[in-house]
């Protein structure tokens, strides 16, 4: 494996370990796992060492055989090397020469090593308190990353040198490019943004280091639900049966005379069993391994938080919705199979005044203290806001006070796009208790980078999966809103 291996396999292995950080985050790891962290932190030291190491070796090599490429009696060969020899400071004024000698013309720059020593040159290494091209490239990539996340107060006065000095630091493979372009080491070595042949291209006019996005949706039941862990595919639990609307059981009292019969007071309780499954949900992507080593934002970082987006948003939209099939059971589709109770709005088209006070009359008043209605705000939500008495007046004013939800019939509303819009058997709303509603941990999500897989297609594969169920487990505690007459 050369540097560059070394320096990917170390990289991947920080990647593994960050994300266990990422998925005990804000909970204690246990201890095996954080002999695993130790471990691979160790693995990622011993392969960034190797790659300097080689690097260095590389480096050296570049600098023998430039030497030898200038030997004695080599003159420069390319248009206009007079004109700027002598603004060159010496050891840009050698490298100039070596690439300029007839050996190595302008227009067949072949050799990585000289192309690398060139790159010693334009960049060195030492004023960046490191002793290779490969070193410098390395902790810039480092330094341009955490500015990317944290700022420019992220970084120590070192990092802030070498990923903001006023330097472009290239690759190798982009060095080769210029000089195949024509463009000699003074044009390489000044790099300012006035002259697009100096390096203007590399530098548009006003490049932000950071990714437009639209704002995620939130999350409805994760933070309201009960959340178990387990470590089998499937969670059951015992259920007392036979409650009824006011009983929390089926045991009942009777009522007699003084001198009752023997067996006529006796009441036993029913019991059933509760099982949720575990389903397995999974997200994978490919990117280049050019994509990875040039972009000037970090790519790897930005996809585990767009997978971490996925699988919140992802599980949150199953919670409400999900058939069921390989997946959770959503609360709107319990109803759907008659788990839960449905209420008709009293039209066969839309949400009424009359249909929302039925449906949350028709929850039992014990499940009140902590329900809710969902709803997605675009189309029941705006439904609702647009009821009318007869003389035009809205019935329903949102809240006013910033940060507090809005509250419909003395009750909170939680939004959701996952809901569904209003219309003909449709279930926009359901109004209950979401801790009725379990949501069980089997694997939080989990990031796997694929590096051998895709190796011959310069590619290289994340994968990223997660076990989780979900199910009612109380049906008396929720009532879903149905659009019928």
């Amino acid at each position: 494996m050369d540097h560059k291996g070394l320096y990917a396999e170390s990289m991947r292995l920080v990647n593994e370990a960050r994300a266990l950080l990422t998925e005990y985050e804000g909970k204690e790891m246990p201890a095996e796992t954080a002999e695993q962290f130790d471990r691979l932190m160790e693995a990622s030291d011993q392969a960034k060492q190797r790659g300097d190491r080689m690097a260095t070796l590389m480096a050296r090599d570049a600098e023998l055989q430039g030497k030898t490429a200038s030997a004695p009696g080599a003159s420069a060969s390319f248009d206009g090397f007079e004109d700027f020899e002598d603004t060159l400071s010496e050891p840009l004024r050698k490298a100039a020469v070596r690439l300029a000698a007839p050996e190595n013309t302008l227009g067949r720059v072949e050799n990585v090593a000289q192309v690398k020593a060139v790159a010693e040159q334009l960049y060195p290494a030492k004023s960046y308190g490191v002793s290779t091209f490969e070193e410098l490239r390395w902790k810039h990539w480092q330094a341009f990353g955490k500015w990317v996340r944290g700022g420019s107060s992220a970084l120590d006065s070192t990092e802030r040198k070498i990923a903001f000095g006023g330097r472009i630091i290239l690759t190798g493979k982009q060095i080769a490019t210029a000089l195949r372009g024509g463009f000699g080491p003074a044009q390489l070595k000044d790099l300012v943004e006035g002259s697009d042949t100096a390096g203007g291209f590399l530098a548009p006019e006003d490049f932000r280091a950071e990714i437009i996005r639209g704002l995620p949706d939130a999350v409805v039941m994760r933070p309201r639900a009960r959340v178990v862990q387990t470590s089998r595919d499937v969670v059951k639990a015992p259920k007392v049966t036979g409650n009824g609307n006011s009983y929390s059981s089926a045991v009942r009292l009777t009522w007699g005379p003084e001198t009752p019969a023997s067996t006529s007071h006796e009441t036993d309780p029913t019991f059933g069993q509760v099982a949720i499954p575990v389903h397995t949900a999974m997200a994978s992507t490919q990117l280049s391994l050019d994509l990875m080593e040039d972009a000037a934002i970090d790519v790897a970082g930005l996809l585990r938080e767009l997978y971490t987006e996925a699988f919140a948003l992802g599980e949150d939209d199953e919670f409400l919705t999900g058939d069921g099939n390989g997946k959770p059971q959503g609360i709107t589709q319990a109803a759907a199979a008659g788990t839960i109770t449905a209420v008709n709005t009293g039209d066969a088209n839309y949400l009424t005044a009359d249909g929302l006070i039925d449906l949350q009359y028709a929850l039992p008043p014990q499940y009140w203290p902590n329900a809710l209605f969902v709803m997605n705000a675009t189309s029941a939500g705006k439904a609702v806001r647009k009821m009318k008495d007869g003389n035009g007046d809205y019935l329903w004013q949102r809240g006013l006070a910033a940060g507090q939800p809005d509250m419909l019939l003395g009750k909170p509303v939680a939004y959701s796009a996952f809901m569904a819009d209003v219309a003909a058997s449709a279930y926009p709303v359901w109004y209950g208790d979401p801790r009725f509603y379990w949501i069980v941990d089997r694997v939080g999500m989990t990031l796997q980078r694929l590096a051998e897989m895709y190796a011959e297609q310069n590619m290289v594969g994340f994968v990223a999966r997660k076990r989780v169920g979900g199910q009612v487990v109380l049906p008396a505690a929720f009532r879903a809103q149905y659009v019928s007459a």
